[in-house]
């Protein structure tokens, strides 16, 4: 079921076999590391030391709890699906895809700065845990598109991480505060206008045709876009665009990836 858009997919867990599997542990410290790099809760390493990759010895309990101090609460890994598989930690099993989600979330809360009861839509929402994430920053307006499948291994994962009110299946009668999943045809036929609409890895991989049509929608509704995406497919998003005045940076978490920013 999860197969191409969580490494909790079968297929993906024949251990020995993938080197995604192997490096994931350390993959994901790095990436808790930089975090907290990113978010000034630690400083920048050595210079000298990319050339050969990190030397300094890192401590996982320490680094989690300056990001802790930084962001108002304490950072948590749920595992609510078994199986998970990546850096143990006191709070939970960090697979690669967790800190990834929580920086997203905490760039969504960073360009929501000053916004009253902000209504964020992410286009493909993973397994929900970027939403999780926003909802401990107290972003609790949060939609999230996505095809039947992966909403259902979402709702599971939000009903089990934040308790199933907190989560209205697509059909159901939603609150404000609820962690809404809705289809794509449900989202294309609404009219609501969001403060930041959000897409992480995936605009690229639907099609240009589909992705074209998500843009048209994102140009009417939204107030900001933050996509994180690479490069290396028929289009970018940068293509979809166009002339707009953006913002364009590397992406902290992953090499080859660009974080692009237009405020409509």
């Amino acid at each position: 079921m999860f197969y191409g858009f969580d490494r909790l997919s079968k297929s993906l867990r024949v251990m020995g076999e993938r080197i995604e599997n192997k490096y994931a542990p350390k993959l994901t410290l790095d990436a808790i590391v930089t975090i907290a790099e990113a978010i000034d809760a630690k400083l920048l390493s050595d210079p000298v030391e990319y050339r050969i990759g990190r030397s300094d010895a890192v401590d996982v309990t320490t680094i989690l709890s300056k990001i802790d101090a930084k962001i108002g609460f304490k950072l948590s890994f749920p595992n609510p699906y078994p199986s998970e598989y990546g850096l143990v930690t006191e709070r939970g099993i960090a697979s690669y895809r967790a800190p990834q989600a929580m920086f997203q979330a905490w760039r969504i809360n960073q360009l929501l700065a000053g916004v009253d009861k902000p209504r964020v839509l992410e286009i493909g929402g993973g397994l929900g845990r970027t939403a999780y994430y926003a909802r401990q920053f107290g972003i609790l307006d949060y939609t999230i598109v996505d095809i039947p499948i992966s909403s259902l291994a979402q709702g599971y994962f939000i009903g089990r991480t934040c308790g199933e009110g907190a989560v209205s299946l697509y059909g159901e009668s939603s609150q404000p505060n609820n962690v809404k999943l809705m289809s794509p045809k449900a989202f294309f036929q609404d009219q609501k206008r969001y403060d930041l609409i959000a897409n992480f890895d995936s605009l690229t991989e639907i099609g240009r045709t589909a992705a074209e049509e998500y843009w048209r929608a994102i140009e009417m509704r939204a107030a900001c876009f933050l996509s994180v995406n690479h490069e290396r497919n028929e289009f970018t998003v940068s293509d979809l665009i166009g002339s707009r005045q953006k913002s364009r940076t590397p992406y902290w978490l992953r090499r080859g990836y660009v974080e692009e920013i237009v405020v409509f």
